[in-house]
């Protein structure tokens, strides 16, 4: 199974201007450059909580359907609509499959339909392509501190690669992360 980002987040959770107002920052010479340290903490957020805090598109592949579950959990959290699921066949015929919903972050099989039980072909031959994110102002306060928090350190200490490496968050940050995850499971 794999995951893959199809579209980048239009919209990020902590803006520009909310970055700078937190790090008292009043010029605008570093824009650029505290924009791309939001997206980053974001980005860094998101991995360690599988929360996608500002709305994007995912492609989540599988090797096959289930074979008991009546569902199919998706990784990421919260899942707001499922664009398509398709799967390709033993002999490279690429079919939809339409027969579900998306409640609780799982597609469930309509009533009274399965997953299709065809001969699958090698690899990864079910695709399924959702979005999962926040939208615009509903990304959860504690996550946006996370991102604040993690801005500030990393633009007042500018560190080389090579000791960004070893670098690790201090507890502040992880205790933030930790809230984060704890409040979506």
């Amino acid at each position: 199974m794999s995951l893959h980002r199809q579209t980048d987040a239009l919209i990020e959770p902590v803006t520009t201007d909310e970055l700078k107002s937190y790090l008292r920052v009043e010029h605008n010479e570093d824009d650029e450059f505290i924009a791309s340290l939001g997206v980053a903490a974001r980005d860094y957020v998101e991995r360690a909580t599988n929360l996608i805090l500002a709305e994007s598109t995912w492609l989540y592949k599988l090797k096959n359907f289930p074979l008991s579950d009546l569902s199919i959990t998706l990784p990421l959290y919260p899942a707001t609509d499922v664009e398509s699921i398709t799967y390709r066949l033993a002999d490279g015929t690429e079919k939809d499959f339409d027969d579900y919903h998306l409640a609780d972050n799982r597609i469930i099989l309509d009533y009274g339909c399965s997953f299709p039980s065809d001969i699958l072909d090698d690899g990864e031959p079910v695709a399924i392509t959702f979005t999962a994110g926040y939208g615009e102002d509903e990304c959860p306060e504690m996550a946006k501190q996370a991102i604040k928090y993690i801005v500030a350190l990393w633009y007042e200490n500018r560190i080389s690669i090579d000791r960004a490496k070893n670098f690790e968050l201090p507890y502040t940050a992880n205790a933030l992360i930790t809230m984060v995850k704890e409040r979506i499971v």
